[in-house]
């Protein structure tokens, strides 16, 4: 406002010259688009460390879920081929494939046949599944070639398969001596006998198949020796 000519003319604040917007979008916008990309960089490779970090870590935990399945199945498979199981059944079994099945036999004629049966008992393995049942419930699995887990669910069945041969056969087994000692003829109870035998035999038999099949996907040898 002007009061007269020989007076100054006052600006007020208001009338101070404001810079153009335009000049600070071009100051600051490079920077911001700057910082804001390297915000994503640092996001991105947070994120890329984390998942790589857990994929090195589900690595360890596949690599020590295949060693325990290793020692477990190698542990199974030698514990089938002991004398006292599998070799020791096949034994039993050519005994009573030895017994004359053509006429009645009374429980005298058939005592040496008893007592090779039952001079130690019939001997059920007791295989191992820990590592089946701790891993096989869990995501580890779903991380392992599937051709390899095919294999150990293949080989852990046919382990079951004889744990309920024995199971199913048990109740009989315990009563075959006082039906041997009473039965006018012993060859029902010989018989019997000599059907189960020959089941397990083969459910053994198929099982150490099972398992060296597992063993080599797994990339081990039969043996741990």
């Amino acid at each position: 406002m002007q009061r007269g000519r020989g007076h100054a003319k006052v600006l007020r604040v208001t009338d101070a010259v404001t810079p153009p917007r335009r000049s600070i979008v071009r100051r600051w916008g490079p920077r911001a688009l700057f910082e804001s990309l390297l915000i994503v960089f640092s996001i991105s490779l947070a994120l890329a460390i984390n998942a790589w970090i857990t994929d090195l870590q589900t690595a360890a935990r596949v690599r020590e879920a295949r060693a325990y399945f290793i020692e477990e199945l190698q542990g199974n498979r030698a514990m089938l081929l002991s004398d006292s199981i599998l070799p020791h059944h096949r034994r039993l079994h050519a005994a009573l494939e030895a017994a004359p099945m053509e006429q009645p036999l009374t429980p005298e004629e058939a005592r040496p046949t008893l007592t090779v049966v039952f001079a130690t008992g019939i001997h059920t393995s007791a295989l191992r599944d820990v590592a089946w049942s701790t891993f096989s419930n869990r995501d580890l699995l779903g991380h392992m070639q599937p051709e390899q887990v095919f294999a150990l669910n293949d080989a852990y069945e046919a382990q079951a398969r004889i744990e309920q041969l024995h199971a199913v056969f048990y109740p009989v087994l315990v009563q075959l001596p006082s039906e041997f000692t009473s039965a006018e003829d012993a060859r029902g109870p010989l018989m019997s006998l000599r059907i189960h035998l020959a089941d397990v035999i083969v459910a053994e038999e198929y099982a150490v198949e099972r398992f060296d099949q597992a063993l080599a996907a797994l990339g081990a040898e039969p043996s741990a020796e």
